[in-house]
């Protein structure tokens, strides 16, 4: 694989990581523990954000005011130098997608990829997971979602403000390689769906900014319940094993050594059954909306 291509593929897969969960910016939550009353901030995100989504609610920004860490899910500025973790979501030069879907599903992505800038790519060697996750990067492209999303956003703020310590949830390369896994159990039923979300996204996209717009967690809830009757395997990798991972090794052990972070990640890892609100509020916490 050329230089030129890898360059071209890590410039393409810097806007997507996180995306093919697509959500958007909640509100921010305020969490207190009920012994020592101490709190510290956790809110909803989205990785882009279109022109018009901006600009974000003030209650961000008064959150990071007010808290001595900036914890996002990684660090982007990083990937460059992740192309040997990127490649594990592409298929050995002998095989390709053609060996775990049918014909007549391949036909239908390779129509659907040629009419965008994947076009330019070997997508039928990419495995499900990473497929995916360029072809909803693609369509959020093509609606607009190509601004700075809210975590470089905040991270502009705190350079040019005040400069507190960020803290990092998860690797670059632990997330590519989640995502190389998701679909390997069932790649046509996966691919499927993705070729279904990506027809309909316009519609979805609506949906989803109504929701952040009416501060309707309902929306996501039913998001996250989807996920996990799609694939339980796939909804333990995207959202359940990572938050509690999260919650166990990065997030509480900040908040017991006396910080008080600013937990920014993406909003269906808040809600759900095994959302961090809920994490959050099974150890004690008191969660409640935070207003600036």
């Amino acid at each position: 694989m050329s230089k030129t291509f890898q360059r071209a593929l890590i410039s393409l897969a810097y806007g997507l990581i996180g995306l093919f969960t697509f959500s958007t910016y909640a509100q921010v939550y305020k969490v207190t523990n009920t012994s020592t009353h101490k709190a510290f901030y956790l809110a909803g995100s989205i990785h882009v954000l279109r022109p018009s989504d901006q600009p974000i609610p003030s209650d961000f920004y008064e959150a990071l005011d007010q808290s001595d860490h900036l914890v996002i899910e990684t660090d982007l500025s990083k990937l460059e130098m992740s192309y040997s973790i990127l490649s594990k979501g592409i298929y050995p030069s002998d095989s390709s997608l053609l060996d775990v879907i049918p014909k007549k599903l391949a036909n239908r992505i390779t129509e659907y990829c040629d009419s965008t800038m994947l076009r330019a790519f070997p997508y039928l060697n990419f495995k499900p997971g990473l497929l995916n996750a360029f072809m909803e990067a693609m369509v959020l492209q093509d609606n607009g979602f190509n601004s700075l999303g809210v975590e470089q956003i905040l991270l502009d703020y705190n350079v040019k403000n005040q400069q507190i310590t960020l803290h990092y949830l998860e690797s670059v390369e632990e997330q590519i390689l989640m995502i190389s896994k998701l679909g390997s159990k069932r790649p046509k039923k996966y691919l499927k769906k993705s070729l279904q979300r990506g027809l309909n996204i316009e519609t979805s996209i609506e949906a989803t900014v109504l929701a952040w717009k009416t501060v309707n967690s309902r929306f996501f809830n039913r998001s996250v319940r989807s996920l996990s009757r799609q694939s339980a395997s796939d909804y333990n990798l995207i959202l359940a094993d990572r938050n509690k991972s999260w919650i166990e090794h990065e997030i509480l052990p900040l908040v017991q050594e006396g910080y008080k972070p600013l937990v920014v990640v993406g909003a269906m890892h808040l809600y759900g059954r095994d959302g961090l609100i809920k994490l959050l509020t099974k150890r004690g916490f008191i969660i409640t909306e935070f207003r600036s």
